[in-house]
């Protein structure tokens, strides 16, 4: 009885394995934000977040992206920020202004971490331009 429950298995794992190398799967990219906002309060200022925003506008002026950079608008909060300072430099993805939408990052801190949220390739050498430093 056990060999037969053996035997069936085991047929069942290679058929699954034959549909498997059948099946093609597609890696889909991620879609490129259309909105992106970076808080400048106190205490992600502190942390480089006036670098991450330098950051953010290099590469999509070198990438020729379509992606609107801007200081986050939290005022109708208490803090007037995203309230994970602890965690920062935060940027928001996708977000509408005075709200709460939109998809929080936390401790964005290089280059290849805004890249990867752009979607965009770069090498690990890419440094910031001196014209965008400010």
């Amino acid at each position: 009885f056990i060999f037969i429950l053996f035997y069936l298995l085991c047929k069942e794992v290679h058929a699954f394995q034959q549909v498997r190398k059948k099946s093609s799967f597609r890696v889909r990219r991620r879609a490129e934000p259309e909105r992106v906002e970076v808080c400048l309060n106190k205490h992600c200022k502190k942390r480089g977040s006036q670098r991450i925003l330098n950051l953010f506008e290099a590469l999509i002026q070198e990438n020729s992206r379509y992606t609107q950079v801007c200081k986050a608008d939290m005022s109708h909060t208490e803090h007037g920020c995203f309230d994970e300072c602890t965690m920062g430099p935060n940027v928001r993805l996708n977000g509408i202004p005075q709200t709460d939408q939109g998809r929080v990052i936390n401790n964005v801190k290089t280059p290849q971490d805004v890249a990867n949220l752009l979607g965009i390739k770069i090498t690990e050498d890419w440094t910031l331009p001196c014209s965008s430093e400010k």
